[in-house]
């Protein structure tokens, strides 16, 4: 709703409300109407934020399932734990430990730099 529009719309419900109690009683109806309105604005624009919000994660989401390498530049682990890692001078992954505290990877060869992690893959179970 447009400011034009709360404004127009706080008058047509202040005179309907007023009813001839005096100016002051219609300036009080019309600026309650007005904040309420605005208020709701805030509400609908917080809502469209955390929808906004949410859509993003998802999609995050959905690419890490297509795809489940990221690079470091991207983002670092959350969680302290073992890794699958790539590093620039191997051909094949490798295991890494993530140090939230050191914030990078150790129990790898000297250097070596890592280039895309992902979590360690769930072993399916037999039955």
């Amino acid at each position: 709703m447009t400011t034009e529009q709360i404004i127009l719309n706080a008058d047509v419900y202040a005179n309907n409300i007023d009813k001839g109690r005096g100016i002051h009683h219609y300036i009080l109806i019309r600026a309650a109407y007005i904040e309420g309105a605005y208020s709701r604005n805030k509400e609908v624009e917080q809502w469209k934020e955390s929808k906004r919000k949410l859509r993003l994660r998802l999609m995050q989401q959905i690419h890490d399932l297509r795809n489940p390498w990221i690079s470091v530049e991207e983002r670092l682990p959350d969680e302290e734990g073992d890794y699958l890692v790539q590093v620039d001078s191997f051909s094949r992954a490798t295991f890494g430990f993530y140090s939230v505290r050191n914030k990078k990877f150790l129990h790898l060869p000297p250097n070596v730099n890592v280039t895309h992690w992902m979590s360690i893959p769930k072993i399916i179970e037999r039955r």
